[in-house]
């Protein structure tokens, strides 16, 4: 299978459904929820737990099960062989659909470019001077009334010199940027139809109307594999590639260093670590491509099954890891000192 994440590789090839569904939510939980965690984060300034709760603010949990349900909507059509464009990159994948999710949810919260073309097809309706009317493969087309009747020729976008040829003249026509807000709408369109001397496609008009009154908006991140980019330059413009290199380096020692650990001290320094952003070390680990699932679980000898169960809970706090192992706190913060006193000195030596 040409151009398929090696991730996915074991879901698109299982036969039995237990197993799938197994492996579906696998996929989500272990290297989707992540990558959905972070976006919500880091776009929204939104955090759920592993679960996607967020108790203060049920938008958040919404979002996050939007993103799932959208997700294993695009899995099951790849296993169905319904979808034949392939995920060349998951990790990828699921950030753009997560950007997407967080856009569609400012667009509603910030509902100015709606409101936007609402106002517009309202103008061209009513006004005596303007008409709406449906061109060539039913587009909505939009000009001076006149201009319907004669059935002038359309243009389907404004072309970027006679942008600013447009720009120029409602400048001299007094509508400057700081100033284009306090003039009614019906005179901007004016001076754009003027302009142009051509009917337009409504949406057309709606932008540059939009690049005018400085009303940003947020177009969906493409979902085609052949536009893979960076998910880390999607979401944040991220360390630069040698910094990434150094950082993917640094978890591999961790990751050797902690396998010569005493289990016991292994399983707390593992367990309790996180990120700057909350990320877990399992996490980490997996995202980097350093050991897979069925290593992480052995070396902390568990089941595939017993891990993915404990994965949910990570990272813990001393309590949680207490409780966990049924010992006493103390005994946790001791090992966890002990443990990363010599981590920290390995690494250094390195």
């Amino acid at each position: 299978m040409h151009n398929v994440d090696s991730v996915l590789l074991d879901y698109l090839h299982s036969t039995d459904d237990d197993e799938r569904k197994r492996l579906e939510g696998e996929l989500l939980q272990t290297y989707a929820v992540p990558l959905i965690r972070r976006t919500l984060r880091q776009r929204l300034g939104f955090y759920v737990d592993q679960s996607g709760r967020n108790s203060n603010y049920p938008d958040a949990a919404d979002l996050f099960q939007n993103v799932q349900l959208s997700l294993l909507q695009k899995l099951n059509e790849l296993h169905s062989r319904q979808n034949t464009n392939h995920i060349g990159n998951f990790g990828h994948y699921v950030v753009r659909v997560a950007i997407n999710s967080c856009n569609e949810y400012l667009r509603h919260k910030t509902p100015e470019r709606s409101s936007l073309n609402h106002n517009l097809r309202d103008l061209m309706s009513r006004h005596r001077d303007f008409g709406i009317w449906k061109g060539e493969n039913k587009t909505l087309l939009c000009g001076f009334a006149v201009w319907k009747e004669q059935r002038t020729t359309a243009i389907q976008s404004i072309p970027p010199e006679k942008s600013d040829e447009i720009v120029e003249a409602l400048r001299k026509a007094g509508l400057t940027k700081p100033d284009i807000q306090r003039f009614p709408l019906t005179k901007i369109v004016s001076e754009i139809f003027n302009q142009i001397g051509h009917p337009i496609e409504i949406n057309h008009l709606a932008e540059t109307i939009a690049f005018l009154l400085m009303i940003k908006d947020l177009p969906p991140e493409s979902l085609d594999q052949n536009e893979e980019g960076d998910s880390r330059e999607l979401i944040d413009p991220g360390p630069a590639p040698d910094v990434q290199i150094e950082g993917r380096e640094m978890l591999q020692q961790m990751w050797v260093e902690v396998l010569r650990m005493p289990s016991n001290q292994r399983t707390v320094v593992c367990f309790k670590f996180s990120d700057h952003s909350g990320e877990d070390f399992f996490h980490l680990i997996l995202a980097a491509k350093i050991a897979t699932l069925d290593e992480l679980a052995e070396a902390f000898g568990l089941t595939r099954e017993e891990f993915m169960k404990l994965s949910k809970q990570l990272p813990m706090d001393t309590a949680a890891l207490a409780d966990y192992l049924g010992i006493a706190r103390p005994l946790v913060s001791k090992w966890h000192h002990r443990a990363s006193k010599r981590l920290i000195e390995r690494l250094l030596k390195k």
